[in-house]
């Protein structure tokens, strides 16, 4: 299901080099987007070869997009022995969808 959403924020492109269980060194991206509908802020990230693909989007913060998400929840327990939930909002599909969002005094940038 898509959610209609506006870009509070956005992180830079990165880009992590690894290698794989076969010895071969590969890059992992990923970006993150601050993304809010006016009620619920959430924090989600595209991943692999999708950051890649969006990136060419040129998406701008106050844009509005129409998203996908997967999400998840793990607990762990921290060196000290505390139990400790995570949550994690991936991005499965970010797309523009109208005009960015109104500034003050009413009008669209």
């Amino acid at each position: 299901m898509q959610r209609i959403y506006f870009i509070d924020e956005m992180t830079p492109l990165l880009e992590h080099s690894y290698t794989d269980k076969n010895g071969q060194p590969q890059v992992f991206a990923v970006q993150g987007f601050v993304l809010s509908d006016g009620c619920n802020t959430l924090y989600g990230e595209t991943q692999g070869n999708y950051a890649k693909a969006a990136l060419a989007l040129k998406l701008t913060v106050g844009q509005c997009v129409a998203v996908q998400t997967t999400s998840s929840a793990r607990s762990y327990t921290t060196k000290d022995g505390e139990q400790r939930w995570e949550n994690r909002v991936t991005i499965t599909n970010i797309a523009p969808f109208g005009p960015r969002r109104k500034a003050e005094g009413g009008q669209t940038s």
